[in-house]
């Protein structure tokens, strides 16, 4: 009996070192998946504001930033901003009826700022794991400021100036999906397509009135992701 204890134990004790030396070729020949990326992206997005008067839908473009971080293989949170100023300026001018000039000069501005905060879950990948598609779910933070003026003059002088200025935020639940297609492990290709509706108490009458009778917007965005690590570890089994 001791002979053959002695006997396995000299066994485990020649294989044990092959073994070794087999994971830490493997350790080396799989490298270390990198769990943080930053983004831009092309962007077209639509969100519907609250505003005290009606609910107005918002146009956001063209740029969207972000950066995420995978917790696991599967699953990464995200958080991203998007901002757009938007200025128009119009009116008119004439002569009164004592031969003076007039005008009147309108300008609007609005600025609209949205920040997504999201969970990306990849659904399917192929086999090289070159294209993966993933499931979107999160809420979305946004704040809309509309500034109006309107200058009315004769003859140079101002007589009538008016102006409303308007802030709004707004919370939306946001859900999507997405495609990635990897060039190589730090670059990929990135394509997200979403839903976002207010959770505002907003009628349905409200919502038809602004040209969206489910309450649901869209967005689009199109761009590329690069993957780093902040500090790599010494060794992964598996690459993401």
């Amino acid at each position: 009996m001791w002979k053959i204890a002695a006997g396995l134990l000299a066994l485990v004790g020649s294989v044990l070192p092959s073994m070794c030396r087999a994971q830490d070729t493997n350790t080396k020949q799989v490298p270390a998946p990198y769990r943080f990326y930053v983004g831009g992206q092309w962007a077209y997005h639509q969100y519907i504001f609250n505003y005290s008067t009606f609910p107005n839908v918002t146009d956001v473009s063209p740029w969207y930033v972000n950066a995420g971080y995978y917790i696991s293989p599967r699953l990464a949170v995200q958080a991203g901003i998007m901002y757009m100023h938007d200025t128009f300026t119009g009116g008119g001018a004439g002569v009164n009826s004592a031969g003076k000039p007039i005008a009147d000069i309108r300008t609007d501005n609005t600025w609209n700022t949205l920040v997504p905060m999201l969970l990306r879950f990849t659904l399917i990948r192929t086999s090289d794991r070159r294209f993966s598609m993933d499931a979107l779910a999160g809420g979305t933070y946004g704040f809309s400021h509309g500034r109006l003026e309107q200058t009315e003059t004769v003859a140079g002088q101002v007589i009538r100036y008016n102006l409303i200025e308007v802030r709004q935020p707004g919370f939306f639940l946001t859900v999507g999906l997405a495609g990635r297609f990897i060039f190589n492990r730090r670059w990929e290709i990135v394509g997200d397509w979403t839903y976002s509706r207010n959770t505002a108490n907003i009628s349905k009458q409200s919502y038809w009135q602004a040209g969206v009778p489910n309450g649901r917007t869209r967005g689009l965005s199109l761009g590329v992701r690069y993957r780093f690590n902040l500090k790599r570890k010494a060794a992964e089994s598996a690459t993401l």
